[in-house]
C-alpha cells in the first residue's frame, strides 16, 4: 500500500511495526552526506560518539534526545544555525521522498507544502490504524505572524 511504503515497508520494516522512525535519521544521513560528504557523516558520528552508524539508522523507534543530538551535531558539522538546519532537513526530506518514490503518496495528503504539513498528523494517524504496534510522532501546526 502506499501508506506502507511510505513508512518503511521498502525499507525493510517487518511485521507488526514499520521502520518510519529510522527514517528521519537516514534523511539525515543523506543531507550530511550530500552536503558534506562522507567525511561529515563521520564527523557527525564522532560527535554522537558513535563508531558506526548502524545504531543510528536502525530502522525502529528512537528516543528524541538521539534525534535532537543528531539534528544538533549535523548542524554543527554543516555550520550551520538550528533554525537553518531544520529548514534545510525539511526541504531535503522532500527530496528523498522523491527520490525514492513517495511523492504520490505526500501528494495526497496536500497539493502545497502547508496543505501537506497541516495533514501531517491525519497522515500518522491513519500509519497508527495500519500498525497499531507504533507510535508516530504527532504534529501541530502553528502560525508564524512575522513571516
Amino acid at each position: 500500500s502506499p501508506l506502507g511504503r511510505l513508512a518503511g515497508e521498502t525499507l525493510g520494516g517487518g511485521a507488526g511495526c514499520p521502520t518510519m522512525h529510522g527514517l528521519i535519521h537516514v534523511v539525515l544521513r543523506s543531507l550530511v552526506i550530500e552536503a558534506g560528504g562522507e567525511e561529515a557523516w563521520a564527523k557527525v558520528l564522532q560527535l554522537l560518539s558513535l563508531d558506526e552508524d548502524d545504531g543510528l539508522l536502525e530502522l525502529h523507534i528512537h528516543d528524541d534526545e538521539t534525534t535532537v543530538a543528531g539534528v544538533g551535531a549535523a548542524c554543527e558539522v554543516l555550520g550551520v544555525d538550528l533554525d537553518t538546519g531544520l529548514r534545510l532537513f525539511g526541504a531535503h526530506f522532500v527530496h528523498f521522498l522523491g527520490k525514492n518514490n513517495h511523492i504520490a503518496t505526500v501528494t495526497a495528503f496536500g497539493a502545497s507544502t502547508l496543505e501537506f504539513m497541516n495533514n501531517v498528523d491525519h497522515l500518522h494517524r491513519q500509519l497508527e490504524e495500519v500498525y497499531p504496534n507504533c507510535s508516530f510522532p504527532h504534529f501541530t501546526l502553528a502560525s508564524d505572524s512575522s513571516a
